[in-house]
């Protein structure tokens, strides 16, 4: 069985949603938000609280074996919409990742 798959970026994305934790650094970890759609070089977090774009992003995917920890640049950011919920998000360039990101998306290659 293959996961659908959304080259929009010119690389395969797939849509799966996960928990995730992001700030600038450890400490301030305390942002949450739900992955909409990830990528080898890319993720798409929807939250109520997007953080600013800024030039590093620390982002806690919580897959069920165990949770990877990537490096990013926020690309651009969604306001969130009050009317509507999770309308906010942001776009999530990967700088830094460990080989256990990469393994994901080695059977779409």
């Amino acid at each position: 069985m293959s996961l659908p798959t959304n080259n929009r970026h010119g690389l395969s994305r797939v849509p799966l949603h996960l928990p995730v934790t992001f700030g600038q650094s450890r400490r301030e970890m305390g942002k949450s938000g739900t992955t909409r759609n990830i990528g080898p070089h890319g993720v798409y977090v929807a939250t109520d609280k997007p953080p600013d774009t800024c030039p590093r992003l620390l982002l806690q995917v919580d897959f069920k074996k165990s949770p990877i920890e990537l490096i990013g640049r926020v690309m651009w950011v969604r306001p969130p919409d009050p009317t509507r919920p999770e309308s906010g998000g942001f776009g999530m360039q990967i700088l830094l990742a460990p080989d256990a990101w990469y393994q994901h998306f080695l059977p779409m290659c």
